[in-house]
């Protein structure tokens, strides 16, 4: 997987214990480690000086993975870039008191993904959902309805294929 959107196809589990499990989640820091991002957990530090911006996503969307597929081939083709761009799992987080440190200043938490822009270390802006990709489009000059509308390819192929028929050897 070299992609965020392959992630899409990592098999999950459940077990009572440890409730669902995707590999998506485990699999997420590792192709994080590979992009132009820089992974970020609750508690690192935010560096202070220069833009920062943290993305939060849900490994299980489809369309946060694709957008930061899209934002990730700007950042390549770019020459270094003095913003850092930081990503982490929320999905991971445990509850909305450990996302308001993360995100300072949100009041709520209602879709991915989550967007946070500092700036010499302070909260500039926190948006979500439709808003986030909006802002994000906007920095990043990514198209946010070719991102829809590749997802929803996916998902519609994925669909035919299982309403296919079986077909019975004879």
């Amino acid at each position: 997987m070299n992609r965020f959107f392959d992630l899409i196809a990592a098999p999950a589990s459940f077990s009572p214990e440890k409730g669902f499990r995707s590999d998506a989640d485990r699999l997420f820091p590792e192709i994080v480690r590979r992009s132009h991002f820089h992974w970020w957990n609750p508690g690192d530090a935010i560096q202070a000086t220069g833009m920062r911006i943290l993305i939060g996503v849900a490994t299980w969307s489809g369309y946060d993975l694709k957008l930061l597929d899209a934002v990730n081939d700007v950042l390549q083709s770019k020459l270094p870039s003095p913003i850092q761009v930081d990503v982490m799992n929320v999905g991971l987080v445990p509850d909305s008191t450990e996302l308001h440190r993360c995100f300072p200043g949100a009041s709520d938490f209602v879709q991915t993904p989550f967007l946070g822009v500092w700036n010499d270390g302070q909260v500039q802006m926190f948006r979500q959902g439709h808003h986030a990709i909006r802002e994000l489009s906007l920095l990043f000059h990514v198209n946010p309805d070719e991102i829809a509308e590749s997802v929803q390819r996916f998902y519609e192929n994925r669909l035919s294929v299982i309403d296919q028929p079986i077909s019975h050897a004879s």
